[in-house]
């Protein structure tokens, strides 16, 4: 049995995108540099080795996972959980939004490669990253359906 992911994004970033799988940038690798470390606002890269100096996927992925967008990293987040995306489509509930039930069988026909790590920073998330071959827009083809979340909080 296929064990769907799960985009979660707000109503309105679904409707802006027109649902497409759109990442923030192109770059497949990255370097990261003393400079990225940012606490004041929550971008913390530990000295503890999942990083390089040297321009990698690796680092396009965990910059990714820490901050989406980050050096303009071709990379788009999933969770392997429909709780997890539900919470930031709705950002804990506050608006509305949708989850995109994506079927990883599809990603080879559709040139889509996915990366996790069995050390990521937030364990709870669950997250898989993808993106396309070439670092462009992900096919929408992956997508089997959309679900819409209420907002749920006043």
């Amino acid at each position: 049995m296929t064990e769907y992911l799960f985009r979660g994004v707000s109503a309105e970033m679904h409707n802006r995108d027109q649902g497409r799988l759109i990442p923030k940038g192109e770059n497949v690798e990255v370097t990261i540099s003393r400079g990225d470390h940012d606490p004041d606002n929550n971008v913390v890269f530990l000295r503890d080795g999942t990083l390089s100096r040297i321009p990698s996927e690796t680092n396009a992925v965990r910059a990714h996972q820490i901050q989406s967008g980050m050096h303009d990293g071709a990379f788009i987040s999933l969770s392997r959980t429909l709780k997890c995306a539900s919470h930031f489509a709705t950002q804990g509930g506050i608006r509305p939004g949708v989850v995109y039930v994506i079927n990883p069988e599809l990603f080879e026909e559709y040139g889509v490669v996915p990366r996790f790590f069995d050390n990521p920073r937030y364990p709870e998330e669950q997250e898989v990253s993808i993106r396309d071959n070439d670092g462009s827009e992900i096919s929408n083809n992956i997508i089997i359906k959309t679900i819409e979340i209420p907002q749920s909080k006043a």
